[in-house]
């Protein structure tokens, strides 16, 4: 899982298929722990979990813990993307001007 990767509810089902869940920390509805278990996920009953690039929660009543998690994750992508980003430009050049205005680039 290279990029970021949330999971509300019955959504880990999707992440067992797919082989993922293999030593991961997650929350479910308490209806699929079992199955998130038997994959070798650990679970957690909690509003939202958070492991590395992968945040979780159980249920939509827990959404609004959902979104921080979600936050956090893509927060950590985002600045992941700026430090390569900015360690790929020549020189450091700064850009000036908005990428609205033509010849930005």
């Amino acid at each position: 899982m290279a990029v970021g990767t949330v999971s509300i509810c019955h959504g880990p089902w999707v992440l067992i298929s797919a082989g993922i869940v293999r030593g991961r920390r997650m929350t479910s509805t308490i209806g699929i722990r079992d199955d998130l278990v038997n994959a070798g996920a650990e679970w957690i009953d909690q509003p939202d979990v958070i492991d590395g690039n992968l945040a979780s929660a159980r249920v939509p009543k827990d959404l609004p813990a959902f979104g921080v998690a979600l936050l956090e994750v893509l927060r950590g992508k985002t600045e992941l993307l700026f430090r390569k980003c900015v360690a790929g430009r020549a020189g450091g050049a700064r850009r000036r001007g908005s990428p609205r205005q033509p010849g930005w680039a």
